[in-house]
């Protein structure tokens, strides 16, 4: 047993208390701001002063679209408006397949790597009590 692993477990789960505490404590002070400043816009911003204080309010709308659904409707719509649903192509990397090929097929892989960065992700740190 690692004394040093257990003191340091023990703090990095009571730093991560005090931050989810910190950070409910946070919004609900922001939800009663916006209550006090009467913030009622669906969508939008609006700064205001207070004191030596400025205050930006912003609100947003998340939209999406449900693409089998726009495909069945898309020619109702006059052409010159069919431009509210952009369409995107966003390529993402396969992580299982892409560690696949470069552990199995190394001369695919020097070819797949001219377009895929790989690049190292923050470590993961997850702390929990067990009895």
């Amino acid at each position: 047993m690692n004394e040093q692993a257990i003191d340091l477990l023990s703090k990095i789960r009571e730093a991560k208390k005090r931050e989810d505490r910190a950070n409910a404590d946070r919004v609900a002070l922001e939800m009663q701001l916006i209550t006090l400043l009467s913030f009622v816009k669906p969508e939008g911003s609006e700064t205001q002063k207070h004191g030596d204080f400025k205050v930006t309010l912003t609100n947003k709308l998340n939209r999406t679209v449900d693409v089998k659904e726009w495909a069945l409707i898309k020619e109702l719509v006059p052409l010159e408006m069919q431009g509210v649903v952009e369409v995107e192509t966003k390529l993402k990397v396969n992580a299982e397949g892409a560690r696949w090929i470069e552990a199995n097929e190394p001369e695919i892989w020097d070819i797949c790597r001219q377009a895929i960065t790989v690049k190292p992700a923050k470590t993961a740190v997850k702390v929990e009590v067990v009895l």
